[in-house]
């Protein structure tokens, strides 16, 4: 999040999406640099705005980073590894990743 941040902060030349610069649509994590840099600068809901899978994503890493800092990282590997293990999660992540991907679509500003 802070190279997102300094990145665009100093309006350094960062690499476009492939997909969008050839197709016109969005990938499904196209707005993530500047959803980060928006992180980065605590701003919420911009960083929603902009990408709100990687936003959720991103805060669930720093509340497991956390929390396996809290109780060790083996519980947290081991309830990491039931939820992906199952099907309903995957599906859940599936839908997710495509309703994200339509958001862009018709929300993610150039």
């Amino acid at each position: 999040m802070v190279v997102a941040r300094v990145a665009m902060h100093y309006q350094l030349p960062l690499p476009g999406c492939p997909m969008r610069e050839l197709s016109g649509v969005p990938c499904p994590f196209c707005g993530s640099t500047r959803a980060f840099a928006a992180l980065a600068g605590f701003d919420l809901l911009g960083a929603v705005k902009l990408n709100p899978l990687v936003t959720l994503a991103a805060m669930v890493a720093g509340v497991a980073w956390t929390v396996s800092a809290m109780i060790g990282k083996g519980r947290v590997d081991r309830v990491r590894h039931r939820l992906l293990a199952s099907a309903v999660s995957k599906w859940v992540l599936a839908l997710l990743l495509a309703l994200n991907w339509f958001y862009l679509w018709r929300n993610l500003p150039r």
